[in-house]
């Protein structure tokens, strides 16, 4: 899924696919409302400090079980896009869900699913920028190292998009987290029409076999 050395990188492909990672990363700000954990969901149920802690452990767990199964699966398939939607999809559910109910299993549940869809699709970006952005090995550096600081750049910012004062329900930052998911699916389809057209204009320049892009 490489492209051919001497190939131009269309700017507004450059543009889009550095804001995914950024947008995609805000999404997992999500999983910031632990917090909601501790004061909203354990606090009800009477646990200790020690076992709040403990209780906040399983989530990150399946996350990185569904990172490696969803990074596996693009791998195979050779799919970028589908992968993608479906697992930001499944944030939004879980953000959604998270901000609509206060009722603590419910709540709980919730804080299963989101870091889930957020987190399932890390390698799948950073891996699609990698091999759609490096013509050489010093572009690949390159786009790597702006891929990774740009996604950093929202933690600056992120812890304020859930103050004390919106709590239990935390909208502000459930709804922030979703609609960056959504914004992250939007990019990402963005990105596979334009390689679509890549793809079409490679084909249509010679007639020997050559490596397309993957979306």
């Amino acid at each position: 899924m490489v492209v051919l050395p001497d190939a131009e990188l269309p700017l507004e492909r450059l543009l889009v696919q550095l804001v995914l990672p950024y947008v995609s990363c805000r999404t997992q700000g999500g999983v910031r409302s632990w917090k909601l954990i501790k004061r909203s969901v354990v606090k009800t149920l009477g646990f200790s400090r020690t076992i709040t802690l403990v209780l906040t452990c399983p989530p990150f767990l399946f996350a990185g079980v569904a990172g490696i199964m969803t990074g596996w699966s693009s791998g195979r398939l050779h799919e970028r896009t589908w992968h993608i939607t479906a697992g930001l999809s499944v944030a939004v559910v879980g953000f959604v869900v998270a901000a609509s109910t206060l009722n603590t299993a419910g709540r709980y549940v919730a804080c299963f699913i989101f870091p889930v869809g957020a987190y399932s699709v890390n390698s799948v970006i950073i891996g699609w920028a990698s091999s759609t952005l490096s013509q050489t090995k010093e572009k690949k550096a390159v786009v790597l190292a702006m891929t990774n600081v740009g996604g950093q750049i929202g933690y600056i910012y992120g812890a304020y998009l859930w103050p004390d004062s919106d709590s239990p329900r935390f909208g502000i930052g459930f709804g922030a987290s979703a609609g960056f998911a959504l914004l992250s699916i939007a990019c990402a389809w963005a990105i596979r029409v334009l390689l679509i057209k890549e793809n079409k204009k490679l084909r249509e320049s010679t007639d020997e076999h050559i490596n397309l892009y993957g979306y």
